[in-house]
């Protein structure tokens, strides 16, 4: 299950597999642990392991701002999503990288999330934002979208029988 509200990310493969990293806290920056913060996160718990490994792909932080999101942008590129939990109270934000065409195990993931994502992100004090990329880094399909439903839309992803509000 994506479960985004309670960590800093996820990394999802090109094969549908993924991994939950680091842990969001609501707390004052001053109050947080390397576990609350994206990059430190992903390092601590990502980067080493065997599964990361394993899909062969570089983690470097070369980058002077914000290197996972830089990261995520050209893990995107070659079929991997990236999904961050960005923001904090008052207002959540949450953004994902995609490859402009998910794996079918990618969409079907999304496709049988739908309902436990729109429960976590879709609230009044909620911001989502997705970007989508093609195989260069460049951006596809518009580029962004705005709202949950609209990258459902945009992706071509089905969300089942559950009723959309306008």
């Amino acid at each position: 299950m994506l479960d985004i509200e309670k960590v800093k990310g996820i990394l999802i493969a090109p094969d549908g597999s993924f991994r939950l990293f680091g842990v969001h806290s609501d707390s004052p920056v001053r109050e947080l642990t390397d576990i609350n913060f994206h990059d430190s996160a992903f390092k601590m718990e990502l980067s080493e392991s065997d599964w990361f490994k394993e899909l062969r792909q570089k983690y470097d932080l070369d980058y002077n701002d914000t290197p996972l999101m830089r990261q995520g942008m050209a893990w995107a590129s070659k079929g991997f999503i990236l999904f961050i939990h960005a923001g904090a109270k008052p207002v959540d934000a949450y953004c994902v990288l995609v490859p402009e065409d998910m794996s079918l195990e990618q969409t079907e993931l999304f496709k049988e999330n739908y309902d436990n994502l729109h429960d976590q992100i879709d609230g009044s004090e909620s911001y989502f934002e997705g970007y989508i990329f093609d195989g260069n880094s460049n951006y596809a399909k518009d580029g962004m979208v705005f709202g949950l439903d609209a990258f459902y839309e945009r992706m071509g992803i089905s969300r089942g029988s559950h009723v959309i509000k306008h």
